[in-house]
């Protein structure tokens, strides 16, 4: 069996039970499990509950902000780290599989 680090596509089982393919980072085995469907399906649960943490914190952050309005993009990648499927952040001008934005708005204060 050969392991490499490298981008492959994994199936993610989604909540609702819909399977899809997503390009990840992370260690290639050569074992011919992935190719012939063998491997169990990645859960996105933790994606999402990463997701749900990053906009918790984000909106902690930006409550104490005078702006009226406040736009935060995320942009996430994929990786495979001790057989679970992790979102990664990422920066500059890395291509992103998802891109999330949260947006914040509260009432102008009266003049």
């Amino acid at each position: 069996m050969r392991t490499e680090v490298g981008q492959s596509f994994v199936t993610v089982a989604l909540p609702g039970g819909q399977e899809v393919k997503v390009e990840a980072t992370g260690p290639t085995d050569d074992d011919g499990l992935t190719s012939v469907g063998l491997r169990k399906p990645f859960d996105f649960e933790s994606v999402l509950s990463t997701l749900g943490s990053i906009g918790g914190a984000l909106r902690e952050t930006v409550a104490s902000a005078a702006a009226t309005r406040t736009t935060v993009e995320v942009r996430l990648g994929f990786s495979v780290e001790a057989g679970k499927l992790v979102a990664v952040l990422l920066g500059g001008t890395a291509d992103a599989a998802i891109s999330v934005t949260y947006e914040w708005s509260k009432e102008a204060p009266a003049p």
